[in-house]
């Protein structure tokens, strides 16, 4: 490994690691081959355990760094081949460098540190998408552009530590050895441009590093230790929590609102085991609930986290990705919102916490807004701001209120003229109030009332003043509705939430009745009736004195103005915490944390075992809740060394795998019974059972006619060609064969539904890469991305549609060859993740003698779809053969197209015959709207329709039939007689099509060919069956064959 210039840190961290990798080093896929070693199921001590995924974790970042940077090579040869490179390409994420110099806060023994400007988004002079770099960003800085590395010295990567401000364009990088770059930046005779192209980001891997190296006096291990027993009773519950016990009596207590969510006996079943073991304090626990696909594992998780949050039993709810953080944070939300007693009051104790670019959290969410962390923490900061925040508006309505009180801001009197009015507002208003947090109100005297004689006769209440009250009610009822809704329930007890809301509504009835005097005055009302309310008003500011008071005595804002500090508050006290695995490293490092009890993992089967180390060592867990489906997809890991080392396998499949007992979830919502029969006897042995709602008639959905298209079914793309698939740069399959029968029943489907009104989704899945880049270029922007659309269209690999579900799916599986190789296709979890998305359709394309011939999964796909009556030809369907037709002219296989027309034309009322020359002709338009057209109106002639201008071309009687398309082509077509089954009957012969400027030439000789047919064999052409254009039939002679040549 290449020497440092630099001088390392005292401890060894992953990113020395990387620093330390020369190119060579990256690209060797043997670097770590005989140090890598399998992850055992069962370990010996804490330390075994921990040990065992380090080199893996080396070895894995490695690969992940080498696929980057081939990626990236890839990416921008190809666009650079293709047009202008832009560097901020999506595929290739770049930002042009405008300056590079060293840290003024670099100091050995570090890596060198240096500050980076980058050019900003608006001078990159294009709508692409931006990179923006985040702190654990690896990146490549080059001079050359398309990304290329030629040799060692062109591999120059640094590690993003952070950014300034609110934008990415101003960075601090580490580096491993001095950057040239900065001499080449800095010198303007030998400057250069310099980019920074990202690699990969390696804050999770970081964060599994610093939990398989934490000692265990830096975290708890009682989980740890707990996840290494191997009890096949292990999960079972406590034999100490009797039916007396605290915990038993909080679950009796939760039942009847657990029962409320509407949960089947599994899901309730799962629910009451976790939340007692969350009540126990006898020993520490891990729980399993087992979730396949459609069986509500989100509301299941949702309910067990409303139950504990409602128990305020403190509870961190973690999952691999933002995504599915985000579902079960909606999901939760949907339960608290319909629960709540008091406002808003309450929603404090949730928060949601990770980064705001990968969150993208709208600000028009108003429920996730409201619970994120940095939303949260922003409002807040507002709220305990010294002299504009809650504490001043509170002090400020009080001195309002004072002035209004003391010389009851009235003065009696008679009301003077319009000249007196204005020179009556003579009287100090007092002091403290503001127009926002920032500008103070200018100190205006005013006098609200006027004396006469030491008796009231009347008063009126000035616009002025009532404007002031208006301004400061309105701050005091946002910042106190604020510090209620978002401070946890811990910080702000009820009688005090309930003395803010007591105070806010009678400032509202005060707010009222000056409103109502005011009018009073506008429309000069009796000045009696006014008088009157003057008591009234008396004794609601004396009220409203008396409960402000009160309520600034009971409560008080925390002194806080750091936003971290403001954050760290909430994490403390929060009940019930949201976050991805690796973002909870986070509460590790928060100052005086108080303890979580409770974790809950969802997901837990995407995750490495290594990474689930992350929150099990956060203080004070004592139990956890591990939610997944090991049969679906696990963790993706790129490295070749390290796919049968079992690096990719979640602690849910090791516990799973060592008889850990787990609640299975048994009943599904998702799928028709036809969908759902083959995933469960395949992957489940029959255990899961269909909900009655997906055994109804209505349920049962027909959105195109024909049996090709019911809930279940494989379309098999059968060709002559025995080698359709293909392979892009970057060695990802593509059938664009499929491509074509997908479009095609897209393009179907979108118009039956327009027609009918229907809203519908739909996803197409495919294992490569390539070919949802084909199919995405294929449907282009005809159809809508936009879930909440009529007709919506999702196109994404299987890892893209992991916990998705759409009305109808149709799956692309790409592979066609003769030696039935699928590569990973054959992967039972991720067949088991595509069969199991769709609720009312799910229609699989792919050839069937390919897949036949894998002796995997795909096999019993087909089989089973043959045993239920449910596999077609793709040619069954006349617009996918026309489809098919149209695609292999396209690529000139020719003898697809003679298999594919034969099967167009074997029902039809006309039998059509081709010359050979038609379809070589026909390779040669590269114009798809001619291929369409031609084929279109070939079905109609074979149905027996008949152009009424037929422009013939007439030798001996016979006729040559021409049909202008597209104004540049001829169509040259006859009728022809053929033997068949003793009988001479009339049929189509299509000769050729050619370019306008050739017809004569053609016709000509077409024509004179039809010489050597004799008289009788002519007239036959001629005739017609009188009924429309049936074709003749007639029984041949019985004296020997009639022949049609002289």
């Amino acid at each position: 490994m290449e020497k440092q210039y630099g001088r390392k840190p005292k401890s060894t961290g992953l990113i020395d690691h990387v620093f330390s990798w020369s190119l060579n080093d990256v690209q060797n896929q043997a670097l770590y081959k005989d140090k890598v070693s399998p992850i055992p199921d069962k370990f010996s001590s804490r330390r075994h355990y921990m040990g065992s995924f380090i080199v893996s974790l080396i070895e894995e970042t490695r690969a992940d760094l080498s696929s980057s940077i081939r990626t990236a090579c890839e990416a921008s040869e190809s666009e650079s081949e293709s047009s202008t490179w832009e560097p901020t390409s999506v595929d290739t994420a770049a930002r042009e460098l405008m300056s590079i110099e060293k840290s003024s806060q670099f100091k050995l023994p570090r890596y060198f540190l240096y500050d980076v400007s980058l050019k900003s988004v608006e001078g990159n002079g294009n709508n692409a998408e931006v990179y923006e770099p985040q702190a654990g960003d690896i990146i490549a800085l080059t001079d050359k552009i398309p990304y290329y590395i030629e040799s060692e010295s062109c591999y120059n990567i640094a590690l993003v530590t952070g950014s300034y401000g609110k934008t990415s364009d101003k960075l601090q990088i580490q580096s491993p050895k001095p950057m040239m770059h900065e001499q080449i930046m800095s010198d303007n005779k030998k400057r250069r441009t310099i980019y920074a192209v990202y690699l990969i980001n390696i804050t999770t891997n970081n964060c599994i590093w610093e939990a398989l190296h934490r000692s265990p006096h830096g975290g708890n291990i009682r989980i740890i230790d707990k996840v290494l027993q191997t009890d096949s009773s292990a999960g079972r519950g406590c034999a100490l929590c009797s039916s007396g016990s605290e915990a038993f009596k909080s679950v009796t207590d939760l039942e009847d609102r657990i029962r409320s969510f509407g949960l089947n006996l599994s899901q309730e079943e799962a629910v009451l085991s976790c939340i007692s073991a969350a009540m126990c304090h006898h020993e520490n626990s891990v729980k399993l609930i087992k979730g396949p696909p459609g069986t509500g594992k989100t509301k299941t998780v949702a309910s067990l986290l409303f139950a504990v949050l409602k128990m305020k039993c403190r509870t961190l709810a973690c999952a691999p990705t933002n995504t599915a953080v985000l579902l079960a944070t909606e999901r939760l939300l949907s339960f608290v919102k319909g629960s709540l007693e008091n406002g808003t009051y309450g929603m404090g104790d949730i928060v949601l916490f990770g980064s705001t670019r990968g969150m993208q959290i709208d600000d028009c969410d108003d429920e996730l807004h409201d619970i994120f962390l940095d939303s949260r923490a922003n409002i807040l900061a507002r709220c305990f701001a010294q002299g504009s925040g809650w504490k001043h508006s509170l002090e400020s309505m009080i001195t309002l209120l004072q002035n209004l009180e003391g010389n009851y801001n009235l003065c009696l009197g008679n009301r003077e003229d319009e000249g007196n009015e204005e020179q009556g507002k003579q009287g100090k208003l007092g002091k403290g109030i503001f127009i926002d947090e920032k500008e103070e109100i200018d100190k205006k005297n005013f006098q609200s009332l006027k004396f006469s004689g030491g008796e009231c006769d009347d008063f009126f209440i000035s616009q002025d003043f009532v404007e002031r009250f208006d301004l400061v009610h309105g701050q005091l009822k946002v910042y106190t509705v604020n510090l209620y809704t978002h401070l946890p329930t811990s910080m702000i007890p009820l009688d005090v939430m309930k003395n803010m809301v007591r105070a806010l509504n009678l400032l509202k009835n005060l707010s009222d009745l000056l409103h109502s005097i005011e009018e009073d005055l506008d429309k000069f009302e009796d000045k009696g009736k006014r008088i009157r309310r003057l008591p009234d008003l008396q004794r609601r500011t004396e009220v409203c004195l008396q409960t402000l008071r009160s309520l600034g005595k009971m409560f008080s804002v925390p002194t806080l103005a750091n936003e971290y500090k403001i954050k760290s508050l909430c994490l403390k006290n929060a009940v019930l915490i949201f976050c991805t695995v690796s973002s909870s490293s986070k509460l590790l490092h928060i100052k005086d944390m108080k303890g979580i009890e409770l974790l809950v993992i969802d997901e837990a089967a995407q995750l490495k075992e290594c990474e689930s180390t992350i929150p099990l060592q956060i203080s004070g867990i004592r139990h956890a809740v591990l939610v997944g489906d090991e049969m679906q997809l696990p963790a993706l890991v790129k490295s070749k060394e390290l796919e049968n080392t079992k690096f990719e396998r979640s602690l849910f499949e090791r516990l799973v795998s060592l008889r850990h007992y787990k609640h299975l979830l048994d009943v599904q919502y998702r799928m028709h019974p036809s969908i759902s029969l083959f995933p469960n006897n395949e992957f489940y042995e029959g255990d899961i059972i269909n909900a009655p709602k997906v055994k109804e008639a209505i349920y049962s959905r027909r959105f195109l006619h024909g049996n090709m298209y019911g809930p279940f079914s494989f379309i098999n793309v059968a060709s002559t060609v025995p080698e359709l698939e293909e392979f892009n740069v970057r060695h990802s399959s593509k059938n664009m064969v499929e491509v074509a029968v997908v479009s095609q029943i897209i393009a179907s489907l979108f118009e039956e539904t327009k027609a009918r009104k229907e809203k519908v989704s739909v996803g197409i899945i495919s294992p490569y890469k390539a070919q949802v880049h084909e199919i995405q270029k294929k449907l282009g922007k005809a159809y809508s991305t936009d879930a909440e659309s009529q007709f919506s269209i999702k196109v994404s690999t299987v890892d893209g549609f992991q916990g998705d579900e759409e009305d109808v799916i149709i799956i692309s599986t790409v592979r066609c060859n003769s030696g039935g190789h699928i590569g990973f296709v054959k992967n039972y979890r991720r067949a088991n993740v595509s069969l199991t998305r769709a609720r009312h359709c799910l229609w699989i394309t792919g050839n069937a003698k390919t897949l036949e011939d894998s002796h995997s999964v795909w096999e019993k796909v087909v089989q089973h779809a043959k045993g239920q009556r449910c596999f077609y030809n793709a040619y069954e369907d006349t617009n996918l053969a026309k489809a098919l037709i149209v695609c292999f002219l396209e690529r000139y296989h020719l003898d697809g197209v003679h298999y594919m027309a034969s099967q167009l034309f074997r029902n039809t009322r006309w039998k059509v015959f081709f010359d050979d020359k038609f379809w070589e002709s026909m390779a040669k338009i590269m114009n798809t709207a001619v291929h369409k057209e031609v084929l279109s109106l070939l079905e109609k002639l074979s149905s027996g329709w008949r152009p009424k201008v037929r422009n013939p071309y007439a030798i001996n009687g016979t006729h040559l039939m021409q049909y202008i398309i597209k104004r540049q082509f001829h169509l040259l077509w006859a009728v022809d007689i053929v033997e068949e089954n003793s009988c001479y009957i009339q049929v189509l012969k299509v000769y050729n099509i050619v370019p306008s400027h050739e017809t004569t030439g053609v016709t000509r000789d077409l024509c004179a060919s039809f010489e050597k047919f004799t008289i009788d064999h002519i007239n036959r052409c001629k005739y017609t069956s009188g009924q429309g254009e049936a074709p003749m039939i007639w029984q041949m002679p019985s004296k020997g064959l009639y022949r049609g040549f002289h």
